[in-house]
């Protein structure tokens, strides 16, 4: 057996607006989306080749998963997106977005800001300090 890749799948409320989030805030692209009866139920977007996140609406993973437990969405993981000029980023977002941890240099060689996206999922931005 060999793994290739892992893509996180967020459950989230309504896709649509969630894609209009990572595409408007963090300058995602929409690769693939699934309607059902009008609504995304599913979408597959990118950030230039290197990141890759996939969202699945709660009533898709309903229907699918048999022993899916209905809970509160976005509470219990962090995503952690390393990248280069964070503070270029940071001053482009800090009006729009919802800042949970104002930009900071960590004692552990990082500088990094986090905010939550509209499903209240906590995205940790990271730079290393050289």
């Amino acid at each position: 057996m060999q793994l290739k890749k892992m893509t996180i799948e967020l459950i989230v409320d309504d896709v649509l607006k969630t894609v209009e989030f990572y595409k408007n805030i963090l300058n995602f692209q929409l690769i693939n989306k699934v309607m059902d009866r009008e609504k995304y139920s599913w979408a597959l977007m990118n950030y230039k080749n290197s990141i890759e996140i996939m969202f699945i609406s709660r009533n898709s993973v309903l229907n699918e998963v048999n022993d899916y437990q209905v809970k509160e969405i976005g509470d219990d993981f962090i995503l952690l997106i390393e990248m280069n000029e964070i503070k270029e980023f940071y001053e482009s977002v800090k009006g729009k977005a919802n800042l949970v941890k104002y930009i900071e240099n960590t004692s552990y060689g990082t500088t990094e800001f986090a905010m939550r996206d509209i499903n209240q999922t906590i995205l940790m931005f990271t730079e290393r300090n050289e």
